[in-house]
């Protein structure tokens, strides 16, 4: 492991590790406050078009029917992949989805890369 004995690639790779754990424990915060705070998302979702068919129907399109291990890990593929629960129900990407309702200066990030 002679690779890692130069003092910047060992300064790269720390910092590296410490925004993985970062980036877990916002994942692991936001995730728990979502699931934390009173009140149904779905329910909320649907404001005053609710039926029991649109609530049963959101909320397993939502995946809020699954067990909790399994919308933490759904959601942690969500945010790898770059698709929100909104976006993935129409199948298109989240830079894509933002954009149309994102004005114009908010695209120069993703015009730039």
């Amino acid at each position: 492991m002679a690779v890692f004995t130069h003092p910047i690639v060992r300064f790269i790779a720390r910092r590296l590790l410490y925004s993985l754990v970062v980036l877990v424990g916002v994942l692991v915060v936001v995730f728990s406050l979502v699931h934390l705070v009173p009140g149904d998302p779905v329910r909320i979702a649907l404001g005053t078009r609710y039926t029991p068919e649109a609530y049963d129907a959101l909320r397993s399109a939502s995946g809020l029917d699954r067990p909790i291990v399994e919308q933490f890990f759904g959601y942690i593929g969500s945010a790898l992949t770059g698709t929100s629960v909104s976006a993935s129900a129409t199948a298109t990407p989240l830079p894509s989805h933002c954009s149309s309702a994102c004005p114009r200066p908010c695209h120069l990030p993703w015009w730039a890369s």
